[in-house]
């Protein structure tokens, strides 16, 4: 075995598998399995002490037998095996008889249930990892035809085992972001009850849910040549407007006057509640209600639940409907000052911070 080569070829592969969208480790045990002369590989993320596979990889080596067998030996009381995992050196690798007392290994579950049966006489166990409540490892078994871990064969494991500690963290790292994007698009599609993605432009990326309805349908709005559009000309002076950089990003949401008689809201959410959704900063991510939120019993509703004046409730439902605050001050014959102190309260009363979140709040009734 020539050590660089190996040790560079099955590095490179490990990494691979640590980034890959399909789960690679396979390819890492078939690789590790050739080196160590058909082996039995096992790659471990703390796998069958959950009963969760989705970590563990093997090659060679019958899995269902060993979840089955650790339904019902899986504590370090009862299996010697996994005594030695608990309690042996962390990323260095140890023989599988470590730890075993004079007859233990006979009488040991796991070597009746899963070694013997499949010929597997030597092994060389690898804790990557193992703390709160976590625990990382190489297994490589192989039967008496191989015999014993040479000098170099270890040295290649042991000189393997801080990639392979640092690519399972990658891969768990990547996953985790995945999931937490994942979180955040949920978040965002039920606040929104749809959202839609655009570029600086004002080009549609993507669309889902309610934002992808309305794009069908082009009752409100539309895309002509990839481009977001409003039916209404108001409404469509205003997207150019944000496009063209003149709309205040976050605050002000568009009235979007539909087919139906009733006003749709179209407002971009903060790039902080974004962010997890764009892939790089030439996106814009909006959210969409495609459900009337001019009604009067509505806006009623809303005003009673939140404890909201009168005047309050007005003012709610003016910002709805995407009246600016000046806008609404001239309608109400008040100064923009007593406008802002009663969307102040409004604030405090409804508990949102923008003028958006108060358009989701309404939407809601």
């Amino acid at each position: 075995m020539k050590f660089i080569d190996e040790f560079e070829r099955i590095t490179s592969i490990i990494y691979e598998a640590s980034v890959t969208v399909d789960d690679g480790w396979q390819q890492v045990s078939d690789a590790l399995s050739e080196v160590f002369l058909d082996a039995a590989i096992v790659i471990d993320d703390n796998g069958i002490a959950r009963h969760d596979d989705h970590f563990l990889k093997t090659s060679r080596f019958d899995l269902e037998r060993v979840k089955t067998h650790f339904e019902r030996f899986a504590t370090s009381e009862e299996n010697a095996g996994v005594r030695s995992l608990l309690t042996g050196p962390v990323s260095r690798a140890f023989d599988m008889r470590s730890g075993f007392e004079p007859g233990e290994w006979d009488r040991d579950p796991s070597v009746a249930a899963i070694l013997t049966p499949q010929g597997i006489t030597d092994g060389q166990l690898l804790v990557l990892e193992r703390g709160d409540g976590r625990l990382s490892d190489l297994l490589i078994y192989r039967g008496q035809r191989a015999g014993a871990f040479s000098a170099a064969e270890l040295r290649l494991i042991n000189a393997l085992a801080p990639h392979l500690k640092r690519a399972l963290a990658i891969r768990r790292h990547l996953q985790g972001m995945t999931e937490q994007t994942l979180e955040a698009q949920q978040l965002l599609q039920n606040v929104a009850g749809g959202l839609i993605t655009t570029d600086q432009a004002g080009r549609v990326i993507e669309a889902s849910g309610r934002g992808q309805e309305a794009l069908d349908s082009a009752a409100v709005i539309y895309a002509s040549q990839g481009r977001i559009r409003a039916r209404h000309p108001g409404a469509d002076a205003a997207l150019n407007a944000m496009f063209a950089g003149d709309f205040v990003t976050g605050d002000r949401p568009i009235s979007l006057p539909g087919d139906d008689g009733y006003n749709y809201i179209l407002w971009e959410f903060p790039a902080a509640a974004a962010q997890e959704l764009t892939a790089s900063n030439n996106r814009r991510v909006f959210g969409i209600n495609l459900q009337a939120v001019t009604k009067g019993a509505s806006v009623l509703d809303f005003q009673r639940r939140y404890g909201l004046t009168h005047a309050e409730g007005e003012i709610a439902a003016a910002l709805a409907s995407g009246a600016a605050l000046g806008e609404i001050a001239e309608r109400r014959g008040n100064s923009v000052h007593t406008v802002r102190t009663h969307l102040k309260s409004i604030f405090s009363k409804t508990g949102a911070h923008r003028q958006s979140q108060l358009v989701a709040l309404l939407h809601a009734f």
